[in-house]
């Protein structure tokens, strides 16, 4: 008896031993049969296996990655794709523990993300209107994100890819559906969507968490908004529980319709959904093209003025951060009441021909919407002007609803006449005006280019007036006149490209320089670990100085008076590969011959680049 249960004993143990030895092989839910691969690019193909484990992926098109798992289980290869294709493709993953999985039925194509709250959400089966259309089409695939929040960023969700047909198509976001047909049949590809939205949530749960946290105006609004009391609703639970398991995938771009839960703190809007896209351009390790929908007219408590101030920050986004775009539907509004306009399908195909046009260069017509340019006033009228006018101005109407002009002291109800590409705007009751508004509140607007694209909301008195515009590829100000001056220890001066030293004594290459900063000089210098890093800049003529730094912490304090572009970043690889440095461009106003030093203790320092630098 003692030595069977000696027996039994033993057996136990090894059955045990041999559990635990059991060999795995997971792939996340985005990597799955029916799949859209993003064309023509690194696409990140990942998974977990056994820690140390040698991993093979095989495709059909003929290429071949091995890698290896670290000690957390997970892998990444990163596999080049073909072009758009409707052929299906395969690819195989296997293990040195001879486990193998095979991806079956991949179309090669343009993989979208579909984002926002409920507008973005509302399907068919919400009573969406003219969605027959859509609901079938073999050129699209499908992937919903569930509705998730998490305290930290989760590795996967539960979802799977489906064609665009039945049940599957008839939940899906109806702007998203219109979209991709828009998309597929311009482009003669595949498209694969994929649907992270949810009802009502404000753009704070979207970003990372310590993004808003750090900055003291924005954590301030969120503990007093309405929202912080949900349970599961927090600072970017969405972002950790929809965004960050599928930051992995090589999208071709971001589609967004969200902002009306933001109405309560509209004076933040234009910075906290810069920072969320800044955010997202991080997690997924490229410059995402980011596209939106100005929120539509909706009357609350009988006006709308903040949602007039959402759709002002709104466009004020679309004209400062790079490689985005917004559309206008007001002209789809039925009724003023219902915040969900039941035709979607100008929205998503105005978002289609954006994106055509801008991001993969297709001419399909015009579709920017004209916006105020500015004004002149002339007696008792006011002349306003408008970019993406040509063509000249149509009125939908008698006479041009939601017209206001101030004298200073208040707006009152105006009169307007177009004259081709500019507006001739008065009352009787303004002898003196110094301001014109339309559809500035409860107005849908009846004024429209000739191709039919709405203008654009305005009122001359935007605080944002005196902003100037500036993209990735403009500033605010005259460059620095001048070699700008160094003083910096064990500094070099080098040339901003892919692939050039970041450091002087670190191999760390840089990656992903956006163009307008290609060719510009910078000064190279240690990477630091425990002393400060000081640097002495002098501009001997003035204007706008730029460097190169970290948001975080750490530089904060050191850079107050600076100014962050949060969508213009680049890189500098590490030891780690898949976890690479990321750099912001700051830049400052400089007077003739005006001297700053900064000192940091961040690792990579402060990095001043410039047309001409001359160390001293």
């Amino acid at each position: 008896m003692i030595k069977k249960s000696l027996l039994a004993v033993a057996a136990a143990v090894l059955l045990g031993f041999a559990a635990q030895a059991q060999p795995f092989l997971e792939l996340p839910s985005v990597i799955g049969d029916g799949m859209v691969l993003q064309a023509d690019d690194m696409a990140t193909i990942w998974g977990w296996c056994d820690p140390n484990t040698e991993v093979t992926i095989q495709t059909s098109w003929g290429e071949k990655a091995v890698v290896k798992s670290d000690y957390s289980s997970l892998w990444k290869a990163r596999i080049q794709t073909p072009k758009g294709s409707f052929e299906p493709q395969s690819i195989t993953v296997s293990t040195k523990r001879k486990l193998s999985r095979t991806i079956k039925d991949v179309l090669i194509g343009q993989v979208w993300l579909c984002t926002g709250q409920s507008n973005m959400n509302w399907s068919a089966a919400h009573g969406i209107q003219d969605t027959d259309g859509v609901l079938t089409n073999p050129s699209v695939r499908l992937f919903t994100v569930p509705k998730k929040t998490s305290a930290s960023p989760l590795d996967d969700v539960k979802g799977h890819w489906s064609a665009c047909e039945g049940e599957s198509s008839r939940w899906f976001s109806a702007v998203g559906l219109f979209f991709g047909a828009k998309l597929a049949a311009e482009l003669k590809e595949p498209v694969g969507l994929v649907n992270a939205s949810w009802g009502g949530t404000p753009v704070e749960v979207w970003g990372n968490r310590n993004t808003f946290l750090h900055d003291a105006e924005v954590a301030a609004s969120w503990k007093k908004s309405r929202y912080a009391s949900r349970i599961g609703w927090n600072l970017g639970t969405a972002f950790n529980g929809m965004i960050a398991p599928i930051s992995h995938m090589a999208v071709a771009g971001a589609i967004w319709y969200q902002g009306e839960a933001n109405r309560s703190n509209a004076e933040l809007y234009a910075k906290e959904f810069s920072m969320m896209i800044s955010d997202w351009r991080s997690a997924f390790g490229r410059d995402l093209p980011f596209y939106f929908v100005q929120i539509a007219p909706k009357e609350y408590n009988g006006g709308d003025v903040q949602g007039a101030l959402v759709r002002e920050q709104q466009e004020h986004v679309a004209r400062t951060v790079a490689k985005t775009g917004m559309v206008n539907i007001s002209d789809t509004v039925d009724d003023l009441k219902d915040i969900h306009p039941k035709r979607k399908q100008p929205v998503g195909e105005r978002l289609a021909a954006s994106v055509l046009a801008e991001v993969y260069g297709r001419q399909t017509g015009k579709y920017k919407s004209p916006s105020y340019a500015g004004m002149e006033v002339k007696k008792n009228r006011v002349l306003v002007s408008f970019s993406d006018a040509e063509g000249g101005l149509v009125c939908h109407g008698d006479q041009i609803e939601g017209l206001e002009i101030g004298d200073g002291t208040a707006f009152y109800p105006a009169m307007g006449m177009i004259q081709g590409e500019k507006m001739v705007v008065w009352s009787d009751q303004v002898r003196k005006p110094v301001a014109v508004r339309y559809c500035f509140g409860l107005w849908k607007g009846n004024v429209s280019d000739k191709a039919g694209n709405p203008l654009l909301p305005f009122r001359s008195d935007n605080p944002f007036k005196t902003v100037p515009v500036a993209k990735e590829n403009a500033t605010s100000e005259k460059p620095a006149s001048g070699a700008v001056q160094v003083s910096c220890a064990a500094s070099e001066v080098r040339t901003l490209a892919d692939e050039a030293k970041f450091f002087t004594n670190r191999p760390y290459p840089l990656a992903d320089v956006p163009k307008s900063l290609e060719g510009l000089k910078f000064a190279a210098h240690e990477g630091i670990s425990q002393q400060p890093h000081v640097v002495r800049i002098t501009s001997p003529k003035g204007g706008e100085v730029r460097i190169l730094a970290r948001n975080n912490k750490r530089t904060a304090e050191a850079l107050k008076g600076w100014t962050v572009n949060p969508s213009l970043t680049l890189k500098y690889t590490t030891r780690d590969p898949q976890k690479p440095g990321i750099l912001n461009v700051w830049t400052r106003s400089f007077k003739k011959g005006e001297s700053v030093t900064i000192e940091l203790t961040d690792f990579p320092g402060v990095t001043v680049i410039a047309p001409e630098i001359e160390l001293r």
